[in-house]
C-alpha cells in the first residue's frame, strides 16, 4: 500500500488524537496532575511532529533524487570510462606490482614478467627490443647474477 503525504498526515493526526484521549482519561481519573498531563501531551506532540518532518523530508529528498539520478548516472559512467582506459589500468597494475608484498602483488608481478617476455620474443612488436633490454638489465642487476658474472670461469667465456 502506497502512502501519500496526505494519508500520513491523517494517520499522525489520528495518533495525536488517540494519545490525547488516553492522556486526558488518565488525568481525569486522578493518576496524573494537570501539569504532568500537559508535559506528556507536549512530548507526544513533539514526537508526532518529528514523524511528520521525517516523512516530509523523505518525500522532498525523493523529488530531488529523481532529478539528480540521471546526472549521477552520467557522472559515474564517465568515471567508469576513465578507469577502463588502458593507461589507467596499466597504472593500477603497476601500483599493485610495486606496492606491499602480497599474493595479489605476486600474481601481478608474474603476469607482467610473462607479458614482457612475450613482447621480447616477438620481433613484430615495435617495443620488443625495449622489452628484451629491460629483461636483460633486470637480470644483470640481480645479486645472484652479479656473483656469477664476477667468477673467473664466467669472465673467461
Amino acid at each position: 500500500m502506497a502512502l501519500s503525504s496526505e494519508t500520513v498526515g491523517k494517520l499522525l493526526a489520528s495518533g495525536r488524537n488517540y494519545v490525547s484521549v488516553i492522556v486526558g482519561f488518565i488525568g481525569g481519573i486522578g493518576l496524573m496532575s494537570a501539569a504532568q498531563q500537559k508535559g506528556v501531551m507536549d512530548a507526544f506532540t513533539e514526537i508526532f511532529n518529528g514523524f511528520g518532518q521525517i516523512f516530509h523530508g523523505a518525500t522532498s529528498l525523493w523529488g530531488i533524487l529523481v532529478v539528480a539520478f540521471p546526472a549521477i548516472g552520467i557522472w559515474m559512467a564517465q568515471m567508469a570510462s576513465n578507469s577502463a582506459k588502458t593507461v589507467n589500468q596499466v597504472q593500477a597494475v603497476k601500483a599493485v606490482a610495486t606496492g606491499p608484498a602480497s599474493d595479489v602483488a605476486a600474481g601481478v608481478q608474474k603476469a607482467l614478467i610473462e607479458a614482457t617476455t612475450a613482447i621480447a620474443q616477438d620481433p613484430t612488436i615495435p617495443t620488443s627490443v625495449d622489452a628484451k633490454n629491460t629483461l636483460i638489465a633486470a637480470t644483470r642487476a640481480l645479486p645472484e647474477v652479479q656473483s656469477v658474472i664476477a667468477t673467473p670461469i664466467t669472465k673467461a667465456s
